[in-house]
């Protein structure tokens, strides 16, 4: 989960209210204040004001339904497919938000190369 500054955190909050107010409220708690005085955000809150939300579907893989972190194959696709997924859902939080998301799983073989 990224953690950001209080302007960071009202920056975002501008931002998703603009697009679509109702679905920020719905989706609360995304945030929480931290003692040192910065705020954690919900990874899966962002990326559910881009393209890629719960049931995204890109070919072979996707995002689950249930959980927008949570990407899936649905029918044969390859470890790159879900690689380059990732690095499109990064990438898409990055240029709405001006957030950049941590991967946390860690890539072995060939798909780790450039990405």
């Amino acid at each position: 989960m990224p953690f950001v500054s209080v302007e960071k955190y009202e920056e975002i909050a501008a931002i998703a209210r603009a697009r679509d107010a109702k679905k920020e409220e719905k989706l609360r708690p995304w945030v929480w204040k931290q003692a040192n005085g910065s705020y954690k955000i919900a990874p899966g809150f962002l990326l559910e004001y881009t393209e890629f939300q719960r049931g995204f579907v890109r070919g072979a893989i996707g995002i689950s339904p249930k959980h927008t972190l949570s990407i899936i194959n649905i029918s044969g696709g390859r470890a790159a497919d879900i690689a380059q997924l990732a690095n499109d859902m990064r990438d898409a939080v990055e240029k709405t938000f001006g957030i950049r998301l941590e991967r946390e799983v860690e890539y072995v073989g060939e798909v780790e190369r450039g990405t």
